[in-house]
C-alpha cells in the first residue's frame, strides 16, 4: 500500500477528512513513526519477506554487522545456528552449556562469537532500520497483513497526542490483535525462505 493511500485512511480513522487537526506532514509522520513501531511489536516470523541475509567472514571470532542492522532474527555460524549469550559468565565459555552451537553477543557494532567452532562462514539474517516512506508514492515496506496495524498504531499515537486516550486505547488494542491474529493464521502475506 503507498505512504498516500495509508495517508488517506488516517484522514479518516482520525475524524479529520478536511485536515483540520493533522496536516500532510504530521499524518506522514505518524504513519512512519507506526511503522516503525508496529515492526518493532512483531515477532520475527510475521516479518520473513523483510528480513535481509547478509554473508561473510567472522575475523578473530567477530563479525561486523551491516550498518543498516536495525534488528538480529538470526544467525549461523558455520553450518551451526548461534545462540545469543544470556548471561555476563558465558563469556569464557565455548558454547551454550546445551549443545556445540556456538555463542555470540553484540558489542561495538560487531557480533563476537565464542571459539566454539573452526570456521568462520557467518550467514546473518537482519531486519533493516529503515521501515519508512519518504514519499506518497513509495510502497509500506512492511508485509501486506500488516498495513491494518500500521494504520491503527499512527490512529493510536494521533488520538494519543491529541489527548483523546480512550479512543486512542482502542486502536492500540486493535493493532495488538492483528498482531496476534497474524501469528495464530500465519497469515501475514509475509512469503518466507
Amino acid at each position: 500500500m503507498l505512504l498516500s493511500d495509508l495517508k488517506t485512511s488516517l484522514k479518516y480513522l482520525l475524524g479529520d477528512p478536511n485536515q483540520e487537526r493533522f496536516s500532510d506532514a504530521t499524518k506522514g509522520q505518524l504513519l512512519n513513526d507506526a511503522s516503525r513501531l508496529v515492526c518493532a511489536l512483531s515477532p520475527s516470523q510475521i516479518l520473513w519477506s523483510i528480513v535481509k541475509k547478509g554473508t561473510g567472514s567472522a575475523v578473530a571470532f567477530q563479525y561486523t554487522v551491516p550498518t543498516d542492522t536495525g534488528r538480529i532474527i538470526g544467525i549461523t555460524y558455520g553450518a551451526k545456528p548461534a545462540r545469543r549469550r544470556r548471561a555476563i559468565s558465558s563469556v569464557n565459555a565455548l558454547t551454550d552449556g546445551t549443545d556445540a552451537n556456538p555463542v555470540w553477543w553484540f558489542e561495538d557494532g560487531k557480533i563476537t562469537f565464542s571459539a566454539a567452532t573452526g570456521t568462520s562462514v557467518v550467514v546473518f539474517y537482519y531486519l533493516g532500520v529503515d521501515v519508512t516512506m519518504a514519499t506518497d508514492g513509495t510502497e509500506c515496506p512492511l508485509p501486506d497483513g500488516l498495513h491494518p496495524a500500521v494504520l491503527e498504531y499512527a490512529g493510536f499515537l494521533g488520538f494519543s497526542g491529541v489527548k483523546e486516550n480512550q479512543e486512542a486505547m482502542l486502536h492500540y488494542q486493535q493493532v495488538l490483535s492483528i498482531i496476534r491474529n497474524l501469528v495464530e493464521d500465519g497469515s501475514s502475506n509475509s512469503g518466507g525462505y
